[in-house]
C-alpha cells in the first residue's frame, strides 16, 4: 500500500505552488493532502495532532527567516507525543 503524505505550509501561495509540482513529472513531491498552517508562528492543536494517522508521512513547509523557534519546538513536540 503506498504511503500517504500530509503537507502543512504557510499560506495560500506556497499552497498553489507545492499542489502545481505535485502534478509535474518528477516534480519531488508525492501526492497528498495540502493545508496551511504556520507550524512556526502558530500554536497547533493537540485534536490535530492526534488526527495524525500512523501511515501518513507529515512534511512541513517553513521560512528560515524566523529567529524565535519555540513554537515550532513546541509543535513538534506535541506532534511527536500525541500523534498515532
Amino acid at each position: 500500500m503506498p504511503k500517504k503524505y500530509r503537507y502543512f505550509v504557510e499560506g495560500e501561495c506556497e499552497k498553489k505552488l507545492l499542489i502545481s509540482f505535485m502534478f509535474l513529472d518528477n516534480g519531488g513531491f508525492v501526492d497528498g493532502k495540502v493545508e496551511v498552517l504556520n507550524f512556526v508562528n502558530k500554536p497547533i492543536t493537540k485534536s490535530l495532532a492526534y488526527s495524525l494517522k500512523s501511515d501518513v508521512t507529515i512534511v512541513i513547509a517553513i521560512d528560515t527567516d524566523v529567529d524565535n523557534i519555540d513554537i515550532l519546538r513546541n509543535n513538534l513536540k506535541i506532534i511527536e507525543e500525541n500523534s498515532n
